[in-house]
């Protein structure tokens, strides 16, 4: 009875371990189990909301499609495109285009100018220009101007900068009217002129003739003033009417 006594007091501490050993083993069974409860509960919910939500009624696919109508109209009519209802060229905000072309150049034969020299010339010029709107536009030109001198020809080139406002957005003839401004060199040897650095001031009226949606024909007349502003003498300014025609292509 001693030695079972003494077998059963040594046993005691292990099993005490054992019995913390089990109820930690129960908490965190229970932790797990909950968990596992929950991921299992989420798992089988989300089929169930995704099938609620495709089984939802489809929405207005026909005011749908009407908008994007609509949207597709508003950009035809910002394109640069021909209308599809009328078939009209159309000019758009930030459209840009190249300009090729050439001009004459000839003594405007008035009172104010009689006396001064006449000299014929042609001019050949690239422009290129952006739409800040839908009518008003900024351009950038460069240029070469070949003058028929009696004794020689002489030449000159520069660079301007000329504002253009459209009367209208569209249709099969588009006028405008423009001005510009800019420095020009040449080695003219024209009394007027009184030296090789000249500024140009230059306006005029015009028409833009769309024949498709990248090709247009642009005609102008202007007055063209070539001086230099009083740097040197003399300073009488030469003064011409020139008309142009310049092949475009927007972009």
């Amino acid at each position: 009875m001693e030695s079972e006594g003494r077998r059963m007091k040594g046993t005691g501490p292990w099993a005490r371990r054992g019995s913390l050993y089990a109820s930690r083993i129960t908490h965190h069974g229970s932790r797990i189990t909950g968990f596992l409860l929950a991921s299992l509960a989420l798992v089988t919910c989300q089929p169930a909301a995704m099938a609620q939500g495709s089984a939802r009624p489809p929405a207005d696919t026909a005011g749908q499609q009407e908008a994007a109508g609509q949207r597709d109209a508003a950009g035809q009519r910002d394109s640069g495109e021909p209308d599809q209802d009328t078939g009209e060229f159309r000019l758009r905000r930030g459209m840009r285009e190249r300009e090729f072309g050439g001009g004459y150049g000839f003594k405007i034969d008035v009172e104010r100018f009689e006396g001064r020299t006449d000299v014929p010339f042609y001019t050949l010029f690239a422009r290129f220009g952006q739409f800040q709107t839908t009518r008003r536009e900024w351009l950038f030109e460069i240029p070469f101007v070949i003058f028929q001198e009696p004794d020689e020809t002489t030449f000159g080139t520069g660079v301007n900068v000329i504002l253009r406002q459209h009367f209208a957005s569209g249709g099969k003839i588009i006028p405008f009217a423009d001005i510009g401004a800019g420095i020009f060199f040449t080695n003219a040897d024209i009394r007027e002129l009184g030296g090789p650095f000249q500024f140009c001031l230059q306006g005029g009226i015009g028409l833009r003739f769309p024949l498709r949606e990248n090709a247009n024909l642009i005609l102008t007349t202007r007055f063209y003033h070539l001086s230099n502003a009083g740097i040197r003498s003399p300073n009488t300014g030469f003064n011409n009417g020139l008309i142009t025609l310049g092949y475009s292509v927007p972009y």
